[in-house]
């Protein structure tokens, strides 16, 4: 929820909180809302931003803009990668900036990405490690999503790279056969 949009309308049509939250609600919980990101029953929010020409929608407007964007833009690396066009995955994961995304699906599939790209470049072993660890260790603990099969796999790319043989075996046994 972006308040700024809420914040920016009530500013703009020179209403002050007060006026706002008049029969709606107590100046202190638009303050709350305004300040702090304390978000109000959905009911007094409604009537809010109903009395600035908002919907509750209109809040969610960025936020569901950059989620969608981070989507294609992950799905436009998982294509470069299908497709080996390598300098394109480097420069599109380099744009990306991990704090701006906004789901633990996104972030697993960005790790994935990552480690996936590291490994087939011949990165640093130890990156690599450290981005398939960002699913299994971290985003994945309970190994319950496609992510964490992708990063033993990962996992297993580097190994056979690294003439450690007897370890993709070793994953392969412990992790995914069941």
């Amino acid at each position: 929820m972006d308040i700024n949009i809420f914040i920016e309308r009530r500013k703009s049509l020179k209403i002050s909180q007060v006026k706002l939250c008049k029969g709606i609600c107590t100046q202190s919980t638009l303050s709350k809302f305004e300040n702090n990101g304390r978000v109000p029953s959905l009911s007094i929010l409604s009537k809010l931003c109903a009395r600035l020409g908002l919907s509750v929608d209109d809040l969610y407007r960025n936020a569901l803009a950059s989620t969608t964007h981070m989507r294609n833009v992950l799905n436009r690396i998982e294509s470069e990668l299908m497709m080996q066009r390598y300098s394109d995955v480097g420069n599109s994961l380099d744009e990306i900036k991990v704090g701006e995304i906004k789901s633990d699906s996104q972030e697993m599939q960005y790790f994935y990405e990552k480690g996936l790209y590291n490994a087939l470049t011949n990165g640093k072993t130890e990156d690599t490690f450290y981005y398939f660890a960002q699913i299994l260790d971290n985003l994945d603990e309970n190994h319950r999503t496609i992510y964490s099969y992708l990063a033993y796999v990962g996992l297993g790319i580097v190994y056979s790279r690294t003439d450690q043989k007897n370890k993709p075996t070793f994953i392969l046994l412990k992790y995914l056969i069941i």
